[in-house]
């Protein structure tokens, strides 16, 4: 009889416990909007292979993107979950010129542009206090860039080692990220966040980035 109440409340303690992880554990869904401030982009390798003095110097780049943000994601219990985001920038400049030494004075200018994919997968550490909660995320990111750059010079008759082609190209590279927090709950299913992330996105061209992040969290 009495190893039968020992089982009885096992069983009932294991009920319970089954309950409250499948009442904690939901799915979660995002959906916001990125503000980028992208900084530190080196000129890519020299296409022209000549024998002579050169200089290279970055003349612009564009320094703020805004991208949209998608976020899915799993919370396996109030401070812990698994969450996986994609940004696309779109059609990021940067413009670097070469100089040639070669009697006369020749410049070459590369004109590039990008579409970079972004997409980052970590746990999310959250810390709730009534509707308010505070959470951080490390990140291991995986940035792909598409790349074309077109080409002008100032003549047309310097050609010691051919002119460069019009090119286009894909670069990947994986690094780590890093974002924290706050987030509000709105109702039991919806809520709204706003965050800072950091990004080093090396397959664009070296870059890294700074986000700004404003989202809306739909859990079920």
């Amino acid at each position: 009889m009495h190893h039968m109440k020992t089982l009885k409340h096992l069983l009932l303690a294991a009920t319970a416990t089954a309950s409250l992880a499948t009442a904690q554990a939901q799915f979660y869904v995002e959906l916001g909007v990125s503000r980028f401030q992208l900084e530190d982009a080196n000129p890519p390798p020299s296409p022209i292979q000549v024998i002579a003095a050169i200089t290279t110097s970055l003349r612009s780049q564009d320094k703020h993107a805004t991208a949209p943000r998608l976020t899915l994601g799993y919370k396996f219990t109030d401070l812990v979950s698994l969450r996986a985001n994609y940004s696309h920038l779109r059609n990021i400049g940067t413009q670097h010129r070469e100089v040639y030494l070669t009697g006369g004075q020749t410049v070459f200018t590369f004109d590039t542009r990008e579409d970079i994919n972004v997409f980052t997968v970590g746990p999310e550490f959250q810390w709730k206090r009534n509707a308010l909660s505070f959470f951080a995320t490390p990140y291991l990111t995986w940035t792909q860039s598409r790349q074309q750059t077109d080409f002008s010079t100032t003549i047309i008759n310097f050609a010691p080692g051919g002119y460069p082609e019009n090119t286009r190209a894909t670069e990947d590279s994986l690094t780590f990220s890093a974002e924290a927090g706050a987030r509000y709950a709105l109702s039991e299913k919806l809520s709204a966040s706003f965050s800072y992330s950091y990004h080093d996105l090396d397959a664009a061209y070296g870059r890294t980035g700074q986000a700004l992040n404003l989202s809306l969290r739909f859990q079920w």
